[in-house]
């Protein structure tokens, strides 16, 4: 299971440095990533 700095850092490197983690009780999180 990842951290959520390793979450983090997904979106990142993925060229997308606007992200939200979004913690809900049914699932672990859901992550949403904007480009730039």
């Amino acid at each position: 299971e990842r951290t959520e700095l390793e979450w983090k850092n997904i979106p990142e490197k993925g060229g997308s440095p606007r992200y939200r983690i979004i913690k809900i009780p049914a699932l672990q999180c859901i992550i949403e990533s904007y480009p730039e």
